[in-house]
């Protein structure tokens, strides 16, 4: 599904739900990003989709500006 401003998920990720009988709630309307995964992106849909509490308030900034030093420094 292409981005759009319904739809405001915009990395690459996949839908795990009843077709891939998963009996899980947990993976009903989860964003598993797919591809090469930051850890950043782990630790987001952890918070996000699997409602694991955050430590810090100010979490999606530091996600972020980490995410950021990923882009600026990876290789490939």
């Amino acid at each position: 599904m292409a981005p759009s401003p319904e739809y405001p998920v915009t990395f690459p990720h996949l839908h795990l739900e009843h077709g891939a009988r998963i009996e899980r709630e947990e993976f009903e309307g989860a964003h598993l990003p797919t591809g090469r995964v930051a850890f950043e992106d782990f630790v987001r849909l952890l918070i996000v989709d699997f409602g694991v509490p955050p430590e810090k308030e100010d979490w999606e900034e530091v996600l972020l500006q980490s995410r950021a030093e990923f882009e600026r420094d990876r290789s490939w």
